[in-house]
């Protein structure tokens, strides 16, 4: 489905985001990873293509580039809180607790925060 979207429409970080997570809701993990790099190249600044493809590499074994791609989500949006305790999980689960606490504190504070109100 969304594969005919990308030939019609063009190669767009968010038809490959989107395609990513389809396959991942299918299982297609193999997919889903080229999908997922191709996003992130397409828009490094894209923190949601960062997070997804943190996932895949991680349910791929790959927990050191996962992390890296999860930081970098945490890097471009450090107000959203559940790209907070995603890291934490991902830090969690890689034995480093005083790290996987920090990132727990900070979705705890911004999730009490609330949203960012603009004038």
């Amino acid at each position: 489905m969304f594969g005919g979207l990308v030939e019609r429409r063009g190669d767009t970080a968010e038809l490959r985001l989107l395609l990513g997570q389809a396959q991942l809701a299918q299982d297609k993990y193999d997919p889903a990873l080229v999908s997922l790099e191709r996003a992130v190249q397409l828009n490094p600044a894209a923190e949601d293509a960062h997070a997804a493809l943190a996932g895949v590499l991680m349910k791929r074994g790959r927990a050191a580039e996962g992390l890296e791609h999860l930081e970098t989500a945490v890097r471009l949006a450090p107000a959203n809180p559940q790209l907070h305790e995603l890291l934490g999980q991902a830090y969690q689960g890689l034995g480093r607790a005083t790290e996987a606490e920090q990132q727990f504190a900070t979705a705890r504070r911004l999730l009490e925060k609330g949203p960012e109100r603009r004038p």
